[in-house]
C-alpha cells in the first residue's frame, strides 16, 4: 500500500527524466544529421579520406596530427549585416572529426589535403615498410 503513495510523484520524475532524455537524444540526432559525410579508402600506397564540406572555405578548414590523431575541424560561415549596417562574418556551424591513425603506419610529413567544389579529399600515404635481409655471422669454435 505505501507503494501507491510514491507512484504518482515517481512517475512524474520518471517523466520529466524521460522527458529530458528523449530531448538530449534529439539534440544529438540533430548534431548527428549535420555531420558531413565522410568515407574512408585504401589501396595499396594510401588511405583516402572524403568528406563533404559544403559552404566551408579553405581558410575556415584546420587540418592536423598529434600525438597519432588526425584532426579535422571546419567551420561555415556567412556575411550578416549588423546592426550598425555594416556586414561581418558570422559562424553558422562547426564541425571536427579525429582519427586514430596510430596502428595505420601513416607517412605523416607527405600527407595531403585537397578541398574543391565542397568535397574534402586527404591522402594518408604508408609508410614503406623496411625489410631487413642481413646474414648473421656466428661465433665461435
Amino acid at each position: 500500500m505505501s507503494r501507491r503513495i510514491f507512484v504518482p510523484t515517481l512517475h512524474s520524475i520518471f517523466s520529466n527524466a524521460n522527458n529530458r532524455y528523449n530531448n538530449a537524444l534529439n539534440r544529438y540526432r540533430d548534431y548527428e544529421n549535420r555531420l558531413p559525410d565522410y568515407r574512408i579508402e585504401e589501396d595499396e600506397k594510401s588511405y583516402s579520406i572524403e568528406m563533404d564540406m559544403p559552404g566551408v572555405k579553405k581558410e575556415d578548414l584546420e587540418i592536423g596530427i598529434k600525438e597519432n590523431i588526425l584532426s579535422i575541424s571546419a567551420k561555415r560561415k556567412k556575411m550578416v549585416k549588423a546592426e550598425n549596417g555594416e556586414s561581418k562574418e558570422e559562424v553558422v556551424s562547426s564541425y571536427e572529426q579525429s582519427f586514430n591513425i596510430s596502428t595505420k603506419g601513416i607517412d605523416v610529413e607527405n600527407i595531403q589535403a585537397n578541398l574543391n567544389n565542397g568535397v574534402l579529399i586527404v591522402i594518408l600515404p604508408k609508410k614503406e615498410e623496411l625489410k631487413y635481409e642481413k646474414k648473421i655471422e656466428v661465433k665461435g669454435e
